[in-house]
């Protein structure tokens, strides 16, 4: 029986993944980009005035897959474009991870590096962080913490006292064109894992009634 070769087992770069050896004191770390995973030696900085490797990664348009000694990095890129795939046709985390994996390596997509798990703990970050700098959070209001429904739009169309109705407008005898419709939905997949007790206590409000979501009870 003809055996397998290692290259093709353990190496998506099909051999050009550089060996620790030949980094001395660098740290190989797995990229994913819109074109696939790729393996870059990555230096940290010698000088008196370093900054944390996490932060310097940030500075290189490239988002960690965690604070402490990260392994796994994300391209702004690839975060952006999984945005507007996202949008566009409700891509998961699962397949976007895998087409990624698929693009690395089309014949054995499975012989790639699963990040799924990475990705969708960044995501969240990452969508979170857009969403502050969206409404200034982090530039004018540098130093303030988002409040209460702070990080929601703000509905014109809907009737706003004060804001878009008339003076007289509860005089006005078609008082339907005033009338304000309001719909609740449920996040009934998050009900069923509380009700399970999963994750119960590690579950992170990142937006805590800033959003359109109540805040944490």
């Amino acid at each position: 029986m003809i055996e397998a070769d290692p290259l093709f087992s353990a190496d998506p770069s099909y051999g050009v993944k550089p060996l620790q050896q030949a980094l001395r004191n660098g740290k190989l770390m797995t990229i994913l980009h819109t074109n696939g995973v790729h393996h870059l030696p990555v230096y940290p900085c010698m000088c008196d005035k370093k900054i944390d490797v996490d932060i310097k990664l940030l500075h290189s348009w490239l988002y960690p897959a965690s604070s402490k000694d990260p392994s796994t990095a994300f391209t702004f890129e690839a975060l952006k474009f999984f945005h507007l795939i996202k949008v566009q046709t409700h891509m998961s985390t699962k397949n976007y991870s895998t087409l990624l994996r698929r693009l690395t390596n089309f014949i054995f997509p499975d012989e790639t590096p699963d990040r799924q798990r990475e990705l969708g703990r960044v995501w969240q970050q990452w969508n979170h962080l857009i969403n502050l700098k969206l409404y200034g959070f982090g530039h004018v209001n540098r130093d303030r913490k988002p409040g209460r429904g702070d990080l929601a739009l703000f509905c014109t169309a809907c009737p706003q006292p004060n804001e878009n109705l008339p003076e007289n407008w509860k005089d006005d005898p078609d008082f339907w064109k005033y009338r304000r419709y309001l719909v609740a939905d449920g996040n009934f997949v998050l009900n069923h894992l509380r009700s399970h007790g999963l994750n119960k206590d590690k579950s992170v409000f990142l937006a805590d009634g800033a959003g359109y979501m109540t805040q944490k009870a």
